[in-house]
C-alpha cells in the first residue's frame, strides 16, 4: 500500500493510474470530483470527503474509519465490505449505494440524521449496530 499526497492523488487520477489500495489517510480530499474510479482497498481512514462527488466509484473492502463524508454524492456508490465504522454521512445522497456486508457500526452521532438520502440502497448483511437513521430518508432500502 502506497503512501500519498493530496497533490500525488490529483496526479493519479488525471493520468489515470491505478488507484486501488492506496493509503490516503487523512488527507483533505474535499469538494473533487472523483467519479466512477477503481478505488477497491484504499484506505480512507479520517479523510475530508465533504462535499466530494464519488458517485459509481468502487470502495469495495475500502476503509472509510472516521471519514467526513458530509453533503458527499455518493449516488450508485459500491462500498461492499467497506469499513465505514463512526463515519460522518450528514446530507450525503446515498441513492442506490450498495453497502452490502459493510461494517456502518457507529456510524452514526448525526452521521445519517436531518438530510440523508438513502433510497433504493443494497444494506444486505451490512453491520448497523449503534448506527443512527433517526431523521434519514429511507425508502426502498433492502
Amino acid at each position: 500500500v502506497a503512501d500519498v499526497t493530496a497533490g500525488q492523488f490529483n496526479s493519479h487520477i488525471a493520468n489515470g493510474k491505478d488507484l486501488s489500495g492506496l493509503n490516503l489517510s487523512g488527507l483533505d480530499l474535499s469538494y473533487l470530483s472523483i467519479t466512477k474510479l477503481n478505488l477497491r482497498g484504499v484506505n480512507l481512514a479520517g479523510c475530508n470527503l465533504s462535499g466530494s462527488d464519488l458517485s459509481g466509484s468502487d470502495l469495495t473492502r475500502a476503509n472509510l474509519r472516521g471519514a467526513c463524508l458530509d453533503d458527499a454524492k455518493l449516488y450508485g456508490t459500491i462500498f461492499t465490505r467497506a469499513n465505514l465504522t463512526i463515519a460522518d454521512m450528514r446530507g450525503a445522497d446515498l441513492r442506490c449505494a450498495n453497502f452490502e456486508g459493510a461494517n456502518l457500526s457507529g456510524a452514526a452521532s448525526n452521521s445519517w440524521q436531518s438530510t440523508a438520502r438513502v433510497i433504493g440502497a443494497n444494506m444486505h448483511k451490512a453491520n448497523a449496530q449503534n448506527a443512527n437513521f433517526s431523521n434519514a430518508i429511507l425508502v426502498r432500502v433492502n
